[in-house]
């Protein structure tokens, strides 16, 4: 649901940056393969929103690889119309090479999702700041969300009568916004951890299933990569 919204916000803002009278194209980078369940369901979502506004959409296939999405882009550049606009994903370690060839083009760009961080985020800049044909980045906010949900889930096992916690993650593929996640996961951990710092001087067991659960808390934040990733 969130990622409709997102994708009938950026084809709407998309809409009124154009005269009405103006038939508009735009090319959609899937970053993914054909028929892989996620990316599948958000290229349908989009090519009905296309639809609903009335626009030409392309769509290209990135197959899961930074250099693979790179080739594709600069292949439909060169023998198609080049398109008003594009709507992808900057594919760490290739941002900086996607961004020039769409600003050397002239064309306006939408980014989807937080994905780059570090050097390469510096390199890159915000939108505008850099490439003038970059808009804008429409993303959720992982790191409030990744906290939401490890809230979430501690404030259930206390209600199914779960005194003792050892709490562990399930992050997602190798990507910042996974990583922002995780972070903000393992920034409730740690105001917990820092909670019972201040219950721990209390006798008795329940002082000692405290304190089990700080350490434990304290343990997972040390771990680069918080838990177990699924590749």
């Amino acid at each position: 649901m969130i990622k409709k919204v997102l994708i009938g916000l950026v084809l709407w803002m998309v809409c009124f940056s154009v005269n009405a009278k103006q038939s508009l194209n735009v090319l959609f980078v899937n970053p993914s393969v054909p028929g892989e369940p996620f990316w599948q369901r958000v290229q349908g979502i989009t090519e009905a929103a296309a639809d609903q506004f009335d626009i030409r959409l392309d769509v290209i296939y990135g197959e899961g690889n930074r250099i693979i999405q790179l080739a594709e882009l600069k292949k439909y550049l060169s023998y198609r119309a080049t398109p008003d606009y594009v709507i992808l994903i900057n594919y760490p370690g290739g941002a900086e090479e996607s961004l020039k060839l769409l600003e050397k083009y002239g064309i306006n760009h939408i980014t989807l999702e937080e994905t780059i961080s570090g050097p390469e985020r510096l390199a890159i800049g915000n939108p505008k700041e850099h490439y003038k044909y970059w808009l804008g980045e429409v993303h959720h906010d992982n790191d409030q969300a990744g906290y939401d949900l490890a809230k979430k889930l501690y404030q259930q096992a206390k209600t199914n009568g779960h005194e003792t916690i050892y709490p562990i993650a399930i992050n997602g593929h190798y990507g910042t916004e996974s990583d922002i996640r995780s972070n903000g996961a393992k920034r409730f951990l740690m105001k917990l951890a820092w909670w019972f710092s201040k219950l721990s001087t209390l006798g008795g067991q329940k002082s000692k299933r405290l304190i089990r659960l700080r350490n434990c808390c304290t343990a997972i934040q040390k771990q680069t990569l918080f838990g177990v990733r699924q590749i």
